[in-house]
């Protein structure tokens, strides 16, 4: 029993009965009916006596959170358990060795949210495990700068909708009643890490991931930061990547001053999410902040990040200089009437429909958009015309079924690529006509409901489709994934006509395997696509092959190595310099996903049009760049 309650004098209050139960259990809650006869007085000192009992750390007996309240409280009831500074609870590795125990610690208060607070310990290093940690304490007052004391129970933390996809990634909390916080005094310093020059340096060769564990919950500070992962469009908090000081000493640069993926990936990138609601302007790569970036550092499906809660807003942004690109290829040749402009572009699941919401899984409002209404169709449709140069073909992927991410018999995408193409008219594009066969439903991949496809858009004044050329290239390697369709187009020019046999393809992401196992499955498909070029091997100067699309996979990975093998067919990118040689952005690495590759005794010419991937997803039309190709059929033609 602590020596605060027994010699308090709010006994005078009480019955003699109620005393004692008092005594003997400060967290027992009384009677509804006798709580509410209780005048204010008594209920003021039941709730200060509570405090006053979590700081003296001299409760035993665990009242779970879901059976019990503090008196008069909203929220569960904990006792105080051991006293221990935050690096002791948070231990040096991945999990607290205190997880399920109750403790109390103090610290100075980082940052506040509704749920809780960043609590870190000052003039502490990471040597010996975080210094910082999250209280979650609903209904809490205090404010950036108090230093508390808090009771508590430790708990390793898995977000509801991180509980299927990483399940153990957790993150230490504190869980406590705002009754066990006691505010000791206010208005401090607020204790953080530099990251980067003069502070701590991010390793370029190897994994940060034990580094930045040590520093879970703390507040950090980069300073002159260089965006090299332009912001995503998640509402309220955006995510993106930056790299410190300027990007000095950061690695090769692409041309747009993000970062060319390296053998390494890149594991100094800092990523950050950040508020959007005061920076309503393009956040793109390259874009810098006037003043340093401060927040916290927490963990999301698995990856570190920073959370910066006042990025400054528009007057703190220094905005990039990089527009979206224009292929150049069609400059190179006076008359196109003997070079045919092949193009590829990942739509990332467009459609037509506003989807209802009872229809898509889950009832999820993130399964639901407006493509046309947010012009993210329009801006895709001026991709095509503008920046891709109207090209003869597009092999196009993720195009979807006519009612989006509705769980629905339909597979039909008839509607989305009429769209499209009339889109394209409007902005004084060709009239495409398009082909693709239907997926099987809800089997093949992408948003549930979607089905997405490969498929084809091309101008029937300049090349003629072989309709019975065109199937889906079936095989065990390409099962649950989109398959490849196959189309072969003849282009007459000069009274000469050239068959190319091409290929749509998006193979198996990454996302939700293993590195072992996306290897494994995008090495298998590659070996098909490079066995389908053995066998169609051109036999002739006037037969051609070319594969167009999103691999999944970079360039130096052993699936691009699998797919060329034997020389069958040549990666085109090649040709181009290494700041060049990229079509998106993950996590502040740029490289090439989106690849052409081709076999042809005619030169192939090749562009990677950066108009997507080095700009902020809430004003741009997809995550992929686009491919364009030149295929140069002059054979000594001026």
């Amino acid at each position: 029993m602590a020596a605060s309650i027994s010699s308090s004098p709010s006994k005078a209050l009480f019955t003699a009965e109620q005393w004692k139960r008092i005594e003997a259990n400060p967290t027992a809650p009384f009677p509804d009916a006798e709580w509410a006869a209780f005048t204010p007085d008594q209920k003021t000192a039941v709730k200060k006596l509570q405090r006053e009992y979590f700081a003296d750390g001299t409760a035993r007996q665990l009242r779970p959170r879901d059976q019990a309240a503090l008196q008069g409280g909203d929220g569960g009831a904990f006792y105080a358990g051991r006293s221990l500074a935050i690096h002791e609870v948070q231990g040096p590795g991945a999990k607290s060795p205190y997880d399920g125990q109750a403790v109390t610690t103090a610290g100075i208060v980082t940052a506040v949210e509704a749920d809780g607070f960043y609590l870190q310990e000052p003039n502490v290093g990471t040597e010996n495990g975080s210094p910082a940690i999250y209280v979650r304490a609903r209904g809490h007052q205090v404010k950036a700068g108090d230093e508390v004391s808090v009771a508590g129970v430790v708990e390793e933390y898995v977000p509801p909708k991180q509980r299927e996809s990483n399940p153990d990634s957790s993150v230490t909390n504190l869980n406590a009643h705002p009754g066990s916080i006691l505010v000791k005094s206010s208005g401090n310093p607020l204790p953080e890490f530099v990251i980067g020059k003069g502070g701590i340096e991010l390793s370029h060769t190897a994994s940060n991931f034990d580094l930045w564990e040590s520093l879970e919950g703390a507040r950090v500070r980069i300073n002159d930061p260089v965006v090299v992962g332009a912001l995503n469009d998640i509402p309220r908090f955006s995510d993106g990547a930056v790299v410190p000081d300027g990007g000095e000493g950061a690695g090769k640069r692409t041309v747009s001053g993000g970062l060319v993926r390296d053998a390494y990936g890149n594991p100094h990138v800092i990523g950050v999410r950040m508020p959007v609601d005061d920076l309503k302007v393009p956040v793109n790569i390259g874009a810098r902040f006037r003043s340093a970036l401060t927040g916290n550092v927490t963990e999301r499906h698995g990856r570190h990040q920073v959370t910066v809660w006042d990025p400054g807003g528009v007057k703190n942004l220094i905005p990039s200089p990089i527009v979206p690109a224009v292929a150049t290829l069609r400059t190179r040749f006076a008359d196109p009437e003997h070079v045919l402009f092949i193009a590829s572009l990942n739509g990332e699941n467009k459609d037509v429909k506003v989807e209802d919401l009872a229809k898509v899984q889950g009832q999820d409002e993130r399964n639901v958009d407006d493509d046309v209404g947010e012009g993210k169709l329009q801006r895709m449709a001026e991709q095509i015309v503008k920046n891709l140069t109207s090209p003869d073909i597009v092999a196009m992927q993720e195009i979807q079924d006519n009612d989006g991410n509705e769980l629905s018999e339909t597979v039909d995408a008839s509607e989305t690529w009429q769209a499209i193409i009339e889109k394209i008219v409007e902005l004084g594009g060709p009239r495409y006509a398009w082909v693709d066969r239907p997926p099987v439903n809800n089997a093949e991949g992408g948003a549930p409901g979607g089905n997405i496809r490969t498929g084809f858009l091309y101008n029937p004044e300049r090349v003629k489709l072989r309709e019975e050329s065109v199937y889906r290239l079936e095989d065990p390697a390409f099962a649950g994934a989109r398959l490849p369709l196959v189309a072969t187009f003849e282009f007459t020019h000069g009274g000469q006509t050239e068959v190319l046999k091409l290929q749509s393809v998006h193979n198996t992401s990454k996302r939700g395997r293993t590195p072992e196992e996306a290897n494994e499955r995008q090495v298998a498909q590659a070996r098909v696509l490079n066995r389908w070029a053995t066998q169609n091997a051109p036999q002739g100067d006037f037969e051609h092959l070319g594969i167009f699309g999103d691999r999944n996979a970079y360039t130096d990975e052993p699936a691009m190595q699998a797919e060329v093998e034997g020389g069958v067919l040549d990666l085109l990118s090649l040709q181009l310099p290494e700041e060049q040689r990229y079509s998106a952005q993950f996590g502040g690495s740029s490289g090439e996903l989106d690849h052409a590759t081709a076999k042809s005794k005619v030169p192939v010419a090749i562009e990677l049009v950066h108009m997507n991937s080095d700009f902020d997803e809430r004003f741009r039309s997809s995550d992929h760049d686009g491919t364009l190709t030149a295929w140069d059929f002059r054979r000594g033609r001026s």
